[in-house]
């Protein structure tokens, strides 16, 4: 899926015709609050979004979750969200990170 100027004419991409949404999990300051990330995904598959780009991360100097064992409770409410999201016919996706950081739940 690619939104891009088609001369100033409206839309053009590799989906055509595609509804698209936009769900803000991220405050003005680039952080995303886990409660935010897990209620985003969830409101995707409530929503019968069929394709939904997760490429945000809730890891942050301040709550290293792929490292901390305090944090897997954040891993999990996440890991939890998209199985939801799956069960209930949303694709989610994700980029892989800038820091090489291996997030798997």
């Amino acid at each position: 899926i690619v939104a891009a100027a088609d001369d100033g004419r409206g839309i053009e991409g590799v989906a055509p015709g595609v509804r698209l949404a936009s769900v803000k999990v991220v405050d003005d300051d680039g952080y995303v609050d886990p409660e935010a990330a897990v209620c985003g995904v969830m409101w995707a598959a409530r929503s019968g979004i069929e394709v939904a780009n997760s490429s945000f991360s809730v890891t942050s100097p301040g709550m290293p979750c792929t490292t901390s064992e305090d944090q897997g409770v954040v891993r999990e409410a996440v890991a939890r969200a998209v199985e939801y999201a799956d069960s209930s016919g949303t694709l989610s996706f994700a980029a892989a990170t800038n820091g090489a950081l291996d997030l798997t739940p």
